[in-house]
């Protein structure tokens, strides 16, 4: 099923650059279902490991209150060890976005993933500032590399597909207790620890 929907988000966007002479090719946030050669681990840079990180951290985020002006997002996941397979459980994230104007405020905080390293966070799809929408992530685990990416959406224009500290994922139409909301999928994969910086 997620092959079929990479498929047609990758004919998709090549109709739409055809059509706006720009080439954004998908780059799956998902891991593969099998590990091997192209399980790789998330894009993203590598940064020192947080400290003093709180242990009673939720799984599930509110980043935006219900009367956040904006589109609800709901951005779902699970954190992977670096085979692609065995999750993660109480992988410390920490998660930011831009307001619908672009500007940075009170949409942050932390969460841990739960016991099957699953994590939600619920927030607003970010405005833009000159560049591709997005939300800050900062991921640790204790066995793995700290990683800080991006979580991009695809079909946004300013995309560059050179960028490979970025993730990228689509954006569904959805509706929850009668209400519309976007959700996004991200699973992340962190490679082991080995010289942290």
């Amino acid at each position: 099923m997620r092959i079929y929907r990479l498929l047609l988000v990758f004919v998709g966007l090549l109709l739409f650059s055809a059509c706006t002479m720009v080439v954004v090719p998908p780059t799956p946030a998902a891991p593969l279902a099998s590990a091997g050669a192209a399980c790789q681990p998330t894009p993203g840079k590598l940064v020192p490991a947080p400290t003093a990180i709180a242990g009673d951290l939720p799984s599930r985020l509110t980043l935006a209150k219900p009367n956040e002006p904006g589109e609800r997002l709901v951005v779902t996941g699970t954190v992977y060890a670096a085979d692609c397979r065995t999750p993660l459980p109480g992988t410390f994230m920490e998660v930011w976005n831009a307001n619908t104007a672009g500007k940075y405020t009170y949409l942050r905080g932390k969460l841990r993933t739960d016991a099957q390293g699953h994590f939600t966070i619920d927030t607003i799809k970010p405005g833009s500032y000159g560049i591709a929408n997005h939300i800050h992530f900062v991921i640790y685990h204790p066995d793995t590399q700290p990683v800080a990416t991006l979580l991009e959406f695809a079909g946004d224009p300013l995309l560059k597909a050179t960028d490979t500290t970025v993730a990228v994922t689509e954006l569904l139409p959805d509706a929850e207790n009668g209400k519309p909301l976007l959700r996004a999928h991200f699973d992340v994969v962190l490679a082991e620890a080995k010289g942290l910086p």
